[in-house]
């Protein structure tokens, strides 16, 4: 449930909002992107005789568009062809026949090598341990022995999290090194799709003990062992191919033709007809799911290809609608140095959000090929934007953002802990009108526990008007306070400018222990006090009160990433828990380290002991220095030298100099 509130600041007394100077529009600096709705839908179509070369020289009248059946249109037809000679099409042409390349030596002496732009994307979500370094072998070969000198390449890779391992424009050598990581990093590693073989063999032993028992209803006995596995290998699929859109989504903010390597071992339209006794009508199918990432590719104008070993009917289908094929066909095509594309233009038939089914027709070349179109709507590319920011917290920064996980008191067995979410206004696009400029807002939160085990959903929709008078710098922090028992825990959070349509992720984890039993909470990091537009972040189902968010405080906040640097302002809390021990200041160690030495100590205020519990609360303030040596590591520490306690969190590289200690 989202809700939302207006909040009027005529002055800087009422609310304090800060006005901030008018920003050039720079389209190479600006992180906005301006959308423009249009009614075309573009389609690349890749065209090869049935020997695999490249056909040139097509026009529009070569081709045919069905849409839904529908015999349709076509606005306008572009060569975006860059094969052989550009005069020899004509030729042909007055021959009633098309141009095709017939020879690869015929690129090498008439024109340069056509650069491509590839995105490996490595579902593990779809692949099993042995599947998983194959798909990786398979990869770095391909690289190594296909991708050329000045080819472009990104890397994705999704198992419980989806990472971009390598970033746009890196060559051979960086796409090969994230390839190798990929198998390190364990935030990747996904084991349902490990598990499918025991899931298969406990369904066929209840089959078969099913039939030895003479029941009639196998499906009913065998439901835990069978139907219920299927449902949860749909779910699975289906989980993967949204992670796939949010890749295309993303893809779809660069231009021009893209080509995805996709690894995936395990794709299955009918999962119900790999468990026995399984009913479809129960289970349900994947085609939608694909149909929408199909489509979702050629919004992206990114054409997927696949290995031939992880040619399932999903992945066959997939291919199929987004202009693909067989990894083998992409390696023809770059080995040969280009390709012939030509970009089709039509109007779109149905409304959006809604999946067309487009048929494109070669009648000369007896060619017919099968895409899948949608235009969501912008609620859907709203939601797909959060699900990116909360899957790529680190790389989604068009709004900085910080979310902290902050305990301030425990209760009993349980700790009351903070959700923090801040981030500044000024970072926001803001439309300006004669009483001031205001701004509009999402933000959320989603809170884990255990890997899952629990989760809370805190969001909220605000509006803010900044008079003109008002000074610039304000900050804006969402916060809740949650009652949460001990665990670990990990914070996704997501920020989105209504105005801009840009988002900014943060992402945070916390181990929280007993408070009866000795240890330690932190250190964490914050932002030092500042003023702050205080806004509550309620929990889905719950009411927000305007009341409680009409006057800033001052009060640390999350730290965005960057934040470390040379003149931030540092809050360091941790908490310390000594199962009924006494505390003493002098039993206390707070110092800076660098590379493992200990360079600054720090004095802070004494132990502050929370009531009823034996764990106290310990904070130091400073300001960070001027940077050293990029290769130096800088760490903050605690310790209870009585209780053998000790926690250390990073800091950016400090000078050699004196650390600046705030006041008490």
């Amino acid at each position: 449930m989202f809700l939302s509130f207006c909040l009027l600041a005529a002055s800087a007394g009422a609310a304090g909002l800060a006005a901030g100077p008018g920003k050039a529009d720079d389209p190479l600096t600006s992180k906005h992107v301006d959308e423009i709705e249009s009614s075309l839908v573009i389609l690349d179509v890749r065209v090869h005789d049935k020997q695999g070369k490249p056909v040139r020289g097509l026009v529009r009248e070569d081709f045919e568009i069905f849409v839904d059946g529908h015999h349709w249109p076509i606005e306008a037809v572009d060569d975006l062809c860059n094969c052989g000679d550009p005069g020899s099409p004509d030729r042909k042409r007055r021959e009633g026949l098309p141009a095709t390349l017939n020879t690869a030596e015929e690129i090498t002496r008439e024109q340069e090598r056509q650069s491509f732009l590839f995105v490996i994307f490595l579902d593990f979500k779809q692949l099993d341990t042995r599947r998983r370094f194959a798909a990786v072998a398979d990869a770095q070969l391909w690289v190594q022995d296909t991708m050329g000198p000045g080819d472009r390449a990104m890397v994705y890779a999704s198992g419980r999290y989806l990472k971009r391992l390598a970033p746009l424009g890196v060559g051979r050598e960086d796409v090969l090194a994230a390839l190798d990581r990929a198998l390190e990093d364990q935030d990747l590693f996904d084991d349902f799709p490990s598990f499918r073989s025991i899931r298969l063999r406990a369904c066929s032993s209840c089959i078969r003990g099913c039939a030895t028992l003479g029941i009639r209803d196998c499906s009913g006995h065998c439901f835990g062992d069978c139907e219920l596995n299927a449902i949860y290998e749909r779910q699975h699929i289906e989980q993967a191919l949204t992670i796939l859109e949010l890749v295309l989504a993303e893809l779809e903010e660069i231009p021009g033709p893209k080509h995805m390597l996709y690894f995936n071992g395990s794709g299955e339209f009918f999962p119900h007809r790999m468990y026995p006794g399984s009913v479809e009508f129960t289970v349900g199918d994947t085609i939608r799911a694909t149909e929408r990432s199909g489509a979702a590719a050629v919004a992206a104008r990114t054409a997927i290809f696949a290995p031939r070993w992880g040619w399932s009917d999903l992945v066959a289908n997939l291919a199929d609608f987004s202009g693909g094929g067989k990894l083998e066909n992409l390696e023809q095509e770059v080995l040969r140095g280009c390709s012939c594309v030509y970009r089709l233009a039509f109007k779109r038939r149905a409304r959006k959000g809604s999946v067309q089914q487009v048929r494109v027709r070669i009648p000369r070349l007896h060619r017919t090929m099968l895409f899948r179109t949608l235009t969501p709507t912008k609620a859907q590319r709203w939601r797909q934007r959060v699900q990116r920011a909360l899957l790529l917290p680190h790389t989604t920064r068009a709004i900085p953002a910080g979310v902290s996980l902050v305990p301030t008191a425990p209760e009993g067995r349980r700790w009351r802990v903070a959700v923090e979410l801040a981030f500044d206004l000024d970072s926001l696009e803001t439309v300006t009108e004669a009483d001031g400029r205001h701004a509009e807002w999402g933000a959320g939160v989603y809170l884990t526990r255990d890997g899952g085990r629990q989760s809370w959903a805190l969001e909220n929709f605000a509006k803010a008007r900044i008079a003109k008078e008002d000074p610039t710098g304000m900050r804006v922090l969402h916060r809740t306070v949650l009652e949460l028992r001990p665990g670990e825990y990990e914070a996704l959070a997501w920020v989105g400018d209504v105005a801009a349509s840009v988002f900014g992720g943060a992402a945070s984890k916390l181990h929280i222990p007993s408070p009866k039993k000795p240890a330690i909470i932190g250190p964490i990091l914050l932002r030092s006090s500042a003023e702050l537009l205080l806004l509550p972040l309620p929990e889905e189902g719950s009411s927000s009160a305007q009341e409680d968010a009409s006057v800033p405080r001052r009060m640390p906040s999350p730290l965005e990433a960057g934040d470390l640097k040379a003149g931030t302002r540092v809050f360091a809390l941790s908490w310390i828990c000594t199962a009924g021990a006494e505390l003493a200041a002098g039993d206390l160690r707070r110092y800076l380290s660098r590379n493992g030495v200990p360079i600054f100590r720090l004095e802070g205020p004494p132990p502050r002991r929370s009531s009823d519990s034996s764990c106290y609360a310990i904070s130091d303030q400073f300001i960070v220095p001027p940077s050293g040596d990029d290769q130096d590591i800088f760490l903050y520490h605690v310790s209870w030298s009585q209780g053998s306690l000790a926690g250390e969190t990073p800091l950016t590289a400090v000078s050699a100099g004196a650390v600046t200690l705030l006041p008490r």
